[in-house]
């Protein structure tokens, strides 16, 4: 039972999380050691309430970050931030006044409406649970308090209001329980991806029992429980999408087919986890209850998400194992050490660890996006800025030249294309672009005996490539642009400017994603094999020439 602080005020803040903590926590912020100033910001923003909640939570900037995982469902910026602090209040045995316990929130993700965070504070209550939190009222605490019992979602720990320390902007905050991810379930190598469409499959209709239909069936709406137990499994749903539940007006099978089921069957393609078995279950019933009956007897039949028997809690661990492995390979890879030349560059006052981890997790699912052969495109091209360059001053010039031509294309853009410079071009348009760059902005960098010969546009050509480290990719440049920190609309909030840094990083993974494509395409043309072979003879002659 959650003990209520209701409205006496706050008189001081923890210096510990609990008299039985195994280890010590982190220090209160300066600001949070005065717990007045805590009590006085959310006295002075708390406004008349027309629903019973928990007591409010203040949100904060963190000033130190450790690492965090990027990870976005929607185009939405995150409400508060990839790295904040919370601070809770909570009773002592026989105490009257409330102590604030100070939690770490690591960005966990964020969907179309909330952001969620992970708890961090070793021996608090809440330590590894999840914090969601929304601008608007949200129903997803009150439709999971209703179906929870029935073990369809986690649990809900905590509802609230939460008021931003800095902006004084209220959001919707509840904490729930921690779960794996379906979707990262699905891609670790225990899993049997066919038992985890038939565990959410078997989920969702139980929730259509009640009247509660998924408005998105998207896996990473879905969460493997963590238990102890090796014995059985258990898929709960994680978010509560937008239709609330109606159990006065029971859709019937056709409906759910037309509006739930189609688009999971989408999902657990995307996911690589299509199931014959359910698709036949679900076509061959009369009606959902009796799917469900199916359903269930082939889930009780080997209640597990994977071919041996072991714990959530066990595979939760080794997942987070293999994370940390991969984080340390991440950072020797091309794609990272590219994303962080350009973020220096282009962000050198906003650098930060929270920028390189975001780089990090953008640069992991490269991987994810890109075949071996056009990875290896992205090791060319640092390998192309890099071969001569071994001062970071002669890096910082490559960079700078990027940046020249990013600026000479929105120009053009804006005054002949009439498109938004954020937009791409045609590969085409790209070429014309680079050719007018060449001879209106490096013309003047040839000396008179260069303009006057024949090859002076075998010049500009050899200029822009010592330029910008590979002639390719200044013309990526033209086409996709070059992506770039922007301004947060609220830099005062709780570490929104994170967010942009966060965007950066994913638009950079995109940018590199569409280079090494296309590169690896048009290394497939016979253009391309024809100029390569031209390249090769003048390499050669030159060499002749110098020995």
């Amino acid at each position: 039972m959650l003990q209520r602080v209701g409205s006496r005020a706050v008189q001081r803040t923890a210096t510990e999380h609990s008299p039985d903590a195994n280890s010590s926590p982190p220090s209160p912020s300066t600001e949070a050691k005065d717990a007045s100033w805590i009590e006085h910001l959310l006295q002075k923003h708390r406004p008349a309430r027309s629903r019973v909640l928990d007591p409010d939570i203040l949100l904060q900037k963190s000033k130190t970050l450790p690492a965090v995982r990027i990870k976005t469902h929607h185009d939405r910026t995150p409400d508060v931030g990839i790295g904040i602090l919370i601070f809770m209040p909570r009773y002592r045995a026989g105490e009257d006044s409330p102590e604030m316990i100070e939690y770490y929130g690591e960005y966990l993700g964020h969907g179309q409406s909330k952001t969620a965070f992970e708890l961090n504070c070793p021996g608090a209550h809440f330590h590894g649970k999840v914090l969601k939190v929304a601008k608007a009222n949200d129903m997803e605490p009150s439709v999971f308090m209703q179906v929870a019992q029935d073990g369809l979602t986690t649990r809900i720990l905590y509802n609230c209001d939460g008021v931003d320390a800095d902006s004084g902007r209220r959001f919707h905050c509840w904490i729930t329980d921690r779960t794996i991810p379906l979707d990262e379930f699905c891609r670790s190598d225990d899993a049997i991806k066919s038992r985890c469409s038939l565990a959410a499959f078997n989920c969702m209709l139980k929730a259509a029992r009640l009247g509660f239909y998924l408005s998105d069936c998207h896996f990473f709406n879905f969460g493997v429980h963590l238990s102890e137990n090796a014995t059985e499994h258990l898929v709960v749903i994680i978010d509560a999408g937008s239709r609330g539940i109606h159990s006065d007006a029971l859709w019937k099978k056709c409906e759910i087919n037309t509006k739930v089921m189609r688009k999971f069957w989408k999902a657990c393609a995307e996911a690589s986890a299509t199931n014959k078995e359910i698709k036949d279950m679900w076509m061959q019933s009369h009606d959902s209850e009796q799917c469900l009956q199916k359903a269930t007897k082939a889930w009780q039949a080997w209640p597990l998400l994977t071919e041996s028997e072991e714990s959530t809690c066990a595979i939760w661990q080794a997942m987070l194992a293999e994370k940390s492995f991969r984080r340390s390979v991440a950072h020797a890879t091309s794609a990272y050490k590219i994303m962080e030349l350009v973020g220096r560059f282009t962000a050198a006052d906003q650098w930060s660890a929270a920028f390189a981890w975001a780089c990090y997790r953008a640069s992991e699912e490269l991987r994810s996006e890109l075949f071996s052969d056009a990875y290896n495109i992205l090791d060319e091209l640092y390998e192309r800025l890099t071969r001569t360059r071994a001062r970071d001053d002669e890096l910082h010039d490559v960079m700078k030249f990027w940046g020249v031509l990013h600026e000479y294309r929105q120009r053009e853009c804006r005054r002949m294309l009439q498109s938004s410079e954020g937009q791409s071009v045609t590969p085409e348009q790209a070429s014309e672009l680079l050719e007018s760059f060449k001879y209106y902005e490096l013309w003047y960098e040839l000396t008179n005996t260069q303009r006057q010969s024949k090859g002076w546009r075998s010049t500009l050509t050899t200029i822009l490539h010592n330029r910008a480290g590979w002639t390719h990719a200044a013309k990526a440049i033209m086409q996709y642009g070059l992506p770039k920190p922007e301004q947060p609309p609220q830099p005062d909030d709780a570490t929104e400017h994170i967010n942009a840094l966060g965007q950066f990083a994913q638009d950079m993974a995109q940018w590199l994603v569409n280079f090494a494509s296309s590169m690896h395409a048009y290394k497939q043309t016979d253009a391309y094999q024809k100029n390569y072979q031209t390249s090769m003879k003048a390499l050669e002659k030159r060499k002749r020439q110098t020995s």
